[in-house]
């Protein structure tokens, strides 16, 4: 009897103590709740209201005003007039990022992973080969599976990358964009994902180029990760400098073109190569650099192209001062 009171003081101490854990999605919606009341209060110029108002939700700040004494007294800084429209801003850069991004895992299952298939065959046929494998039904099953789970990751990848990208890309394009030539924000688009694509792609691929599974040793990734990082932050590092001494030249910028290429051809030359040797068919190789940089490519364009267009329809630049 003894026993079975005290195996129901334990259950029901057990239950008491589940009964007091904070469950996750109310965390979640609380802090959903706070975060958007508080940017009601505390940063709203317009932005809320113009997902129905458009412009005139700028000019009007509706929110704004009827919280307007609140937001003083609790104080918060005010009257703020020259930020651009957050919500928009954010809205244009992720979304155009992680569009960008859908397309590039598209085109990588489409054009990519036939290079990725052939190269993980010679990797199995070299664990065949060392009896590290056997070559058995069981054997290709759970390989088309994991296979299959890698190749839909692809799109979570891309994803993923594109959001990360496009947010960088974003915010230069926000700050550079009255440097860029022309008044069509498209084009200046373009111009500016032209110019990232070199810097920090292109010109590091020429160095360090991608490479399929089976080549380089294991042990040599962390090097190999270190140099290609190193040498795609110097190269967009000297863009950004270059790009300063450009703004600041009213004649002879054509100097600051020279001036970077002339630091990333040293830095080129000063770096160490990949250490591992490539023992593949080039054909191989060579086929899946081209289409690394092919959806490399689209993935820029893609970009580009979105954040452009967005940018010109909402216009995020545009301030309150500016509206009235």
């Amino acid at each position: 009897m003894q026993n079975i009171l005290d195996t129901e003081m334990v259950n029901t101490f057990q239950r008491t103590r589940s009964q007091g854990k904070i469950p996750i999605l109310a965390v979640g919606i609380l802090l959903a709740v706070f975060g958007i009341g508080f940017f009601a209060i505390g940063f709203d110029q317009g932005q809320i209201f113009s997902l129905v108002q458009g412009q005139q939700a700028f000019g009007q700040m509706y929110l704004h005003e009827m919280t307007h004494d609140m937001r003083h007294a609790f104080g918060i800084p005010c009257h703020s007039m020259r930020l651009m429209k957050t919500l928009h801003f954010l809205a244009i850069v992720l979304i155009a990022g992680l569009v960008a991004g859908l397309v590039h895992g598209l085109a990588n299952i489409i054009i990519v992973e036939p290079y990725l298939d052939s190269a993980i065959g010679i990797e199995n046929q070299r664990l065949f080969a060392s009896g590290e494998a056997k070559d058995t039904p069981q054997f290709w099953q759970k390989f088309s599976d994991y296979r299959t789970w890698q190749k839909q990751g692809s799109i979570v990848a891309g994803a993923i990358l594109g959001i990360a990208t496009g947010a960088l890309f974003g915010l230069v394009f926000a700050y550079s964009r009255h440097m860029l030539p022309t008044q069509n924000d498209t084009t200046k688009s373009l111009i500016l994902a032209g110019i990232m694509w070199a810097t920090l792609f292109f010109i590091p691929f020429l160095k360090y180029p991608a490479n399929p599974p089976t080549v380089g040793d294991p042990s040599t990734i962390a090097l190999r990760t270190c140099l290609y990082i190193a040498f795609i932050a110097l190269s967009g590092l000297g863009a950004l400098g270059f790009s300063r001494l450009y703004k600041k030249m009213h004649s002879k910028r054509f100097l600051a073109f020279l001036g970077y290429g002339a630091f990333i051809s040293m830095v080129f030359f000063v770096m160490p190569s990949y250490p591992d040797k490539i023992t593949i068919s080039m054909d191989l190789i060579n086929g899946f650099r081209t289409v690394s940089v092919i959806t490399m490519t689209i993935y820029w364009l893609a970009n580009a192209i979105i954040l452009g267009l967005l940018w010109k329809k909402f216009q995020p630049h545009i301030t309150r001062e500016q509206v009235q």
